[in-house]
């Protein structure tokens, strides 16, 4: 009998924190010789199909098809396989992350059939309410969303175990009447990348891109919809019209609101906006920049923490965060000085002004958070 199967749909590549994270628990698996498996998809983040978490694991990972122009289709044959997957087979344990975000709905049918197993739900984004924070027509509707989260609070009751991001989404799941029964942990995201460089790769890299010698400002992953623009806009603008320093605003991303970007500062001369940057120079431009950039929008309070957070701040660098002032982000920026942080919507002159109070280094115990995976994993088996 597999003792757990770890159901994750983006698993994507080294760069998309979720699928390192669940590559982490794997290597601890593994090292305990815990029996287990991965159920996942392909990557659908195009020109990041090189994925070495998957390869090292590949004898454990059972794929669906995937049909990367209609997602919706294959998140439903996702939700299928892992269905028919997990009833032909015996597990002790099932660690499911909340996307497709309707796969809970399916407890109750799974929990029926296979009433022994112990289902730990791992909390990314919290669904439904991203769905109706995105936006998205139907899922926008009021009482569509209603209709979601009562089906969701009655899913809630065939959940044993569940691990939060933050103390913000704890709290929101904290008004569903049937978490009472669940035993819950709050675990923040970790980074466990080895961010060295080397002295002498370092210049050659930033001969590679000069301009990198200037105070550069990085905003590196996914600027998807949870992601507030409208301020930062501001704020890059008035540095361009006004600031005699040397500012640079690099964004190294891809997602929903890379297009807003672009059109609105593709033009600017303090900006450049390109894709992600490989694998191997993630260590070196983390490395080489002046300040970190992280966002996120009021309507997304404690659906989703922007787990990259916990990666970038091991190069030491500050960061710029803008955005609601009760995440757990926020209060850990201004508790161990790690930058500043800004409302959505502050003027972007008090931005500018209090870019003086940036530490130029940080100093944080990165240690707390390498140790969440294995706290995890204690946690999965306690």
């Amino acid at each position: 009998m597999n003792e757990i199967i770890v159901v994750n749909y983006f698993y994507g590549d080294n760069r998309i924190p979720t699928a390192r994270m669940v590559g982490d628990l794997c290597e601890i698996f593994y090292s305990k010789k815990i029996s287990f498996r991965v159920l996942s998809s392909k990557s659908l983040y195009k020109k990041l199909n090189n994925n070495e978490i998957n390869s090292k694991f590949e004898k454990f990972i059972i794929r669906s098809s995937t049909f990367s122009n209609f997602q919706f289709v294959n998140k439903l044959l996702f939700t299928f396989a892992f269905i028919t997957h997990l009833l032909k087979n015996n597990y002790k344990k099932c660690l499911l992350l909340t996307d497709p975000p309707l796969m809970i709905f399916f407890l109750p049918l799974i929990k029926k059939l296979k009433p022994n197993i112990e289902i730990i739900y791992w909390t990314m984004d919290l669904y439904p309410e991203a769905l109706f924070a995105s936006k998205i027509f139907p899922f926008n509707l009021k009482f569509v969303n209603k209709l979601f989260i009562w089906f969701k609070d009655i899913s809630l009751k065939n959940i044993n175990k569940m691990v939060n991001l933050s103390y913000c989404q704890n709290n929101l799941f904290s008004k569903y009447k049937n978490t009472k029964h669940i035993i819950t942990k709050i675990i923040y995201p970790w980074d466990l990348r080895n961010m060295k460089i080397n002295k002498h790769k370092l210049n050659e890299f930033k001969k590679k891109y000069p301009y990198l010698n200037k105070k550069v400002f990085l905003y590196a992953g996914n600027l998807g919809r949870a992601h507030s623009i409208k301020t930062l806009i501001s704020f890059i603008n008035y540095c361009d019209r006004h600031s005699k320093d040397d500012f640079l605003f690099l964004f190294a991303c891809t997602g929903y609101k890379k297009k807003t970007i672009e059109y609105n500062l593709s033009n600017n001369r303090n900006v450049i906006i390109q894709d992600y940057f490989s694998l191997e120079e993630t260590a070196y431009l983390f490395n080489s920049i002046y300040c970190h950039i992280i966002t996120l929008d009021d309507d997304w309070e404690g659906i989703v923490l922007p787990s990259k957070f916990f990666g970038i701040f091991k190069s030491n660098k500050p960061s710029l965060y803008i955005g609601p002032q009760k995440s757990d982000i926020a209060k850990l920026i201004k508790r161990n000085n790690l930058g500043v942080a800004f409302e959505n919507g502050e003027n972007p002159i008090n931005i500018y002004n209090s870019l003086k109070l940036l530490p130029k280094k940080i100093n944080i115990m990165t240690e707390t958070f390498d140790k969440n995976p294995e706290k995890f994993v204690n946690f999965i088996f306690e």
